[in-house]
């Protein structure tokens, strides 16, 4: 049976794709086909209204996808915080191209 991916994982993977990783190598890690990376990448599977989970919303469970959402930002604030310290230890790059 295939994994079933929370927000935080979908989130994840779009942010992941948007730093240059193969879908290939997403999909391995999250244990999903490429091509299921690519509908999420491309926004032709978890869609979102606003930020928010449309089935969850449809189905009338707005606080629990706005909950997922908040849960999303945090994830996502972490990565990008994780993100900025690597990109600060490699440094910009820049400096041996002056150099």
């Amino acid at each position: 049976m295939p994994r079933k991916l929370t927000d935080a994982d979908v989130a994840a993977i779009r942010d992941e794709a948007a730093d240059g990783r193969s879908q290939r190598e997403i999909a391995e890690q999250f244990g999903v086909s490429r091509r299921h990376v690519g509908r999420i990448v491309n926004d032709q599977a978890r869609r979102q209204l606003g930020g928010l989970d449309e089935d969850m919303v449809r189905a009338g469970n707005v606080r629990a996808a706005l909950d997922r959402f908040l849960d999303g930002l945090d994830l996502n604030m972490a990565a990008a915080e994780a993100r900025a310290g690597r990109a600060a230890r490699r440094g910009s790059g820049l400096s041996r191209v002056r150099e």
